[in-house]
Parts: structure tokens; C-alpha cells; sequence
């Protein structure tokens, strides 16, 4: 199931959903007369309840809206990976879901190389000079989705720097919400073995030269926070 993005005007509306059948965690629902899922109620939960679309599922010709509690929209519910264990057998591998939040994890790799202190910097077919990091599974931790996906995209194994996590939202040019979180991880320094599918390409940087080529702020503002963090912990154990 591929992971498009897609902007519905319907998003975040306050709506009155019907329950109808539970089927696993989710329910079958009406909207306007219209078909709908509900996420996030309580299995007893019988008649008219208010929600928010987090994210519309496309079934060939048809919108399907995916109904959270308005308390629980934006949080974690809504994130692709849990909408899709909630969703469960409601979902078919023809369907595609457009979820209105993302949550990311990865981390800001470093190294030292030629007596200095150096930080790993990838391009991706975005465009977007950053960090290794990627989606969220279902039951994985920041730091382990953080792991998997700096060997995914390096083939470097994530060490974890201290106690460092830093995370920024922003909206993004197809007006999702994304959230990132952001780990430090140290490896002995190796070339990395960059994921060639996804990764156009890659740089070992100091931290001036490394802040020059990132080409988003809050990028810019993580690496400074990290590049702090590093400093503060090697001057309090040296």
C-alpha cells in the first residue's frame, strides 16, 4: 500500500457520525447517509457521536471518511500505522488511505573523520537535504523506527548519543501535518551503503558546512540543538 498524499476539504470538520457494526478495534459508520469508519469510540458506544476526519480512505470511485473523537484528533490515533491496525479487515490492499497527520522518526548521525567531528547528510527524491528517518510502523518506538530506518537508508547501525530527542510539525506542500522526532546516533566512521531507491545523495559534513547545506530551518535548528548536546556531553566528560 503506497503511501500518497492527498488534500480533502472534508479533513478536521466537525461531523456527526451513526455506529453501526464493530468490527475489531473500529466501526462501520454512516455519515450523511453516506458510508464512514469511526475509530476511537468505546465499544458500547451506541447512536450519534461527534468527530473529526483524520484521514479519507479512495475505494475506486468512492471517499470514505475516517472518523476520529475531536479529542483525539491530530494525536496519536491518527497517525497512518495505528489507523491502519484499527482499521484493520475494514481496509482492503486496493483501498488507499490518505492520512491527514504523519509521524516520522530517524536521527542525526555523526562520526568523526580527519580529527573532527562529522555529520551524515542525505537528499531524497524530494529534494529535501536532512537526516536519515522515515514513517512510523505499528508497535515500534521512536528509537527502534529510528534504528531501522538509518540502516535502511545507510546501512549504518544506530548507536543512540545520550538522552537527545527533538521534535518539530510543520505542514507540507500538500497540506498533511508532519511530525518528526529526532534521536542522535555516533558509529565508527565507514562509507555509508546509501538505499539507492530512495536516497539521491549523500554527505559527510562538519557541522558549519553541514548547516550551510540543509535546505529546511527546522533542520537547521535540530542540528544546531544536537551539535550543542555533543559539545555540553564531551566537555562534561573530559
Amino acid at each position: 500500500m503506497s503511501h500518497p498524499r492527498k488534500d480533502f476539504e472534508i479533513y478536521g470538520k466537525p461531523i456527526i457520525v451513526t455506529l453501526g457494526e464493530r468490527v475489531g478495534s473500529a466501526f462501520i459508520a454512516g455519515y450523511e447517509g453516506k458510508l464512514a469508519y469511526a475509530a476511537g469510540y468505546e465499544e458500547n458506544d451506541v447512536g450519534a457521536f461527534s468527530g473529526k476526519t483524520c484521514a479519507v480512505i479512495e475505494r475506486g470511485d468512492t471517499e470514505i471518511p475516517v472518523v476520529v473523537p475531536s479529542e483525539m484528533y491530530g494525536g496519536e490515533l491518527c497517525y497512518e500505522c495505528n489507523l491502519l491496525h484499527e482499521l484493520g479487515s475494514l481496509i482492503s490492499d486496493t483501498d488507499t488511505l490518505y492520512p491527514k497527520f504523519e509521524k516520522t522518526a530517524g536521527a542525526v548521525m555523526f562520526t568523526e573523520k580527519d580529527g573532527g567531528r562529522r555529520y551524515l547528510l542525505i537528499k531524497n527524491e524530494s529534494g529535501h537535504i536532512g537526516f536519515p528517518k522515515g514513517h512510523i510502523d505499528y508497535g515500534e518506538s521512536e528509537a527502534e523506527t529510528a534504528g531501522r530506518e538509518v540502516f535502511e537508508e545507510t546501512g549504518l547501525d544506530f548507536v543512540q548519543y545520550g538522552d537527545f530527542r527533538e521534535e518539530y510539525t510543520y505542514e507540507t506542500r500538500e497540506k498533511t501535518i508532519k511530525t518528526g522526532v529526532f534521536f542522535i546516533g555516533h558509529y565508527d566512521y565507514r562509507k555509508p551503503v546509501i538505499q539507492e531507491d530512495e536516497i539521491l545523495d549523500d554527505w559527510l559534513l562538519s557541522y558549519p558546512d553541514a548547516l550551510r547545506m540543509l535546505n529546511y530551518p527546522e533542520d537547521r535548528e535540530l542540528l544546531q540543538k544536537a551539535e550543542k548536546y555533543i559539545s555540553e556531553c564531551e566537555n562534561n566528560n573530559g
